[in-house]
């Protein structure tokens, strides 16, 4: 497992659903579901898979236009079994699944809800049984951005500023996003050259991109090296 560089003892929470009640987040829809759903469909089609696994159900944008609008044989994985995925179970564990079962894996938005140590376990699991990966992660912090209208025909520019955030967090326990976070992007130990570190060892980051949609999310599509023999 991976740990914090100085980290204490302490034995981190087992994996576990959300403590809000996944009918009620089911049901409350926000643009930032819309904006989080269209760069999981681009991103995934650039694939062009056949069979998706899609870890955290959320509020079911993705499912019904990948199964619906684009026929993919789409398998959902939850923990929380209120939101009535097909498997219930976590994504550090994917035994269930035989290696490389799935074309891809959508895993978006999930992983900061365990501890930090089951992230490479995740990986591991997720570049096991899938060919590519799809996963965003937050990025905290203050993200300052200017936007240039109509400088260009058919596009902005835009310049950024990320700020980091000053608080300190160690990955064992939930104390981000009304304590439903254990990490994020951004913090003191959680760098984005550590994450794609972590993210190398077992993927080819084809590409790596902050959503200029939603700031807060921070997006890989990646191909597994599980079976590499380089």
């Amino acid at each position: 497992m991976t740990l914090m560089p100085g980290a204490t003892t302490v034995k981190p929470d087992e994996p576990r659903p959300m403590p809000e009640c996944a009918e009620t987040y089911a049901n409350r829809y926000s643009v930032t579901n819309f904006i989080n759903a269209y760069y999981q469909i681009r991103d995934c089609m650039e694939y062009q898979p056949t069979k998706v696994l899609l870890v955290g159900v959320g509020v079911g944008i993705e499912f019904i236009l990948l199964k619906h609008r684009f026929n993919i044989d789409i398998i959902t994985l939850d923990i929380d079994p209120g939101f009535r995925p097909d498997h219930v179970g976590s994504v550090h564990d994917l035994s269930r699944f035989k290696d490389k079962e799935f074309d891809l894996i959508i895993v978006s938005h999930v992983l900061e809800h365990m501890a930090f140590c089951y992230f490479e376990q995740s990986l591991k699991q997720i570049a096991r049984v899938a060919t590519h990966a799809i996963i965003y992660l937050p990025y905290g912090g203050r993200h300052i951005e200017w936007v240039f209208r109509g400088l260009t025909r058919f596009s902005n520019i835009r310049m950024r500023v990320n700020l980091p955030p000053l608080k300190r967090i160690d990955g064992l326990k939930p104390v981000l996003c009304g304590k439903e976070h254990y990490w994020e992007l951004g913090y003191m130990g959680f760098g984005l050259n550590r994450i794609r570190s972590i993210i190398s060892k077992h993927f080819r980051i084809d590409k790596a991109y902050h959503n200029k949609d939603w700031s807060y999310s921070f997006n890989f599509c990646l191909t597994s090296k599980c079976g590499d023999t380089e």
